[in-house]
């Protein structure tokens, strides 16, 4: 089917095509409590300073990390009922903070490999290995560039997750971009380790997590406020930033 140039309409939102991909040229406006926590406010205005020539990645993880932080103003007294240097005294509160934390730090990891992706389609000489292939795998696809798409998400498939220390050791496409130090990867470290937390014991420290975080107590519930969680998604939308600028630059990316 041949693309077409015009602009599509779809839920009030409305369509247009920048080269190969179709972009939102409306995109909805967010709009904040007036009287809310002045850092989400804040925050979301650099996601938004963040996202101007960016790539398609970047602009998919800026668009879930602003929501996120829209979601975080509207339900303010479940998540930050008294402050939000505290973790919320509500149950339900504390549930939804570990649940919104470990989705933003999802798509971290998700930027990482949508953002392998457009590397490789962009430079299909990046996926040059001596892994083998069959013949059928070879002639399902309708041409070359059908075979690197297919090619491309197969690998993806078998990356490391879970470990940014191991996902930058498989892919020198991220760690020839110099961006993420061994300081930072520390860091970063840190944070999955608390995504795992949240996501796999309920918060609840193991002697797994007492490796990364001494001062904490095993069996108690690791809680964080809502100004904590911002900051350390913040530091996550700041290396993702980075990269995306560097792999503009050295690898000709698309910007939207």
């Amino acid at each position: 089917m041949e693309k077409q140039n015009e602009p599509v309409f779809l839920e009030k939102k409305i369509y247009i095509r920048r080269g190969d991909k179709s972009i939102i040229s409306n995109p909805e406006e967010l709009v904040f409590k007036k009287t809310g926590f002045e850092k989400i406010k804040l925050y979301s205005q650099n996601l938004t300073d963040f996202n101007i020539n960016g790539t398609s990645s970047k602009n998919k993880f800026i668009e879930h990390y602003q929501s996120v932080l829209k979601i975080m103003d509207d339900l303010a007294t479940t998540l930050y009922p008294i402050s939000p240097n505290i973790a919320s005294t509500i149950q339900e509160g504390r549930i939804l903070s570990r649940i919104l934390f470990s989705s933003c730090v999802d798509n971290f990891e998700t930027y990482l490999s949508d953002l392998l992706f457009e590397i490789y389609l962009a430079k299909p000489q990046t996926l040059k290995s001596k892994q083998e292939v069959t013949i059928e795998e070879v002639l399902n696809c309708a041409d070359i560039q059908d075979f690197v798409r297919y090619y491309a998400k197969q690998k993806l498939l078998k990356l490391q997750k879970g470990s940014v220390k191991g996902f930058i050791k498989e892919n020198k496409q991220i760690s020839d971009l110099k961006i993420i130090t061994d300081q930072e990867q520390n860091k970063i470290e840190g944070i999955l380790q608390i995504r795992h937390l949240y996501s796999h014991r309920n918060g609840i420290v193991d002697e797994k997590f007492l490796q990364y975080f001494s001062d904490s107590t095993i069996n108690e519930e690791h809680a964080m406020g809502i100004s904590e969680i911002c900051d350390k998604l913040m530091y996550l939308a700041g290396i993702v930033d980075s990269i995306d600028k560097e792999a503009i630059k050295k690898y000709t990316l698309a910007t939207v």
